[in-house]
């Protein structure tokens, strides 16, 4: 099933829920402020012609193409599964050593460097920045070496190799938004 976008027009906070048939003429429910709307009042960003139910007309539907990411972030090892959360601001990702000071430690590869790469969350976790920090070894995003000091948008799904580790990019969204 589709993963459904909206804002809300009293807090617009981002809210998602996964789809289910009929959602549109179910009431949605705002889990920060309790704002309550009609789902089908606006789709995809657009106003509802035939709709007329002044609750809900601030609602706002987003395609998920359109959609910037505003769970958190976090890194996943594609070879362990193993999760690595983003936190807000700075986050270096390395090699674990003795003298590593990385706030991310991978272990097991002597091809990364202590420190490879900086991600920085921005934006209350909406942005993600790959920032390249002259690390003695290459960085590839989506199998493509990036160049010395880039700074580059992440994507949910893209895939960064660190040494010879594959790490995938991703957005944890909690689905708290209440279908009435």
């Amino acid at each position: 099933m589709a993963k459904i976008f909206i804002i809300c027009p009293n807090c617009h906070k981002k809210l998602s829920f996964s789809e289910v048939p009929g959602f549109l003429d179910m009431l949605v429910e705002c889990p920060i402020c309790s704002y309550k709307a009609k789902a089908s009042v606006y789709l995809n960003g657009r106003a509802n012609e035939s709709g007329s139910d002044n609750a809900g007309a601030a609602t706002e539907l987003v395609s998920s193409d359109s959609f910037r990411a505003v769970g958190r972030g976090r890194l996943r090892l594609i070879s362990t599964g193993r999760v690595f959360e983003l936190k807000p601001g700075r986050n270096i990702v390395g090699r674990r050593a003795n003298t590593g000071t990385a706030d991310i430690q991978i272990e097991g590869d002597m091809y990364m460097s202590r420190k490879h790469v900086q991600i920085d969350v921005m934006d209350d976790n909406c942005e993600y920045r790959l920032v390249e920090i002259s690390s003695k070894n290459i960085i590839q995003l989506n199998h493509t070496p990036i160049k010395r000091n880039d700074i580059i948008l992440l994507q949910p799904g893209d895939i960064l190799t660190l040494g010879k580790t594959d790490v995938v990019f991703e957005i944890f969204e909690e689905e708290a938004t209440q279908l009435i």
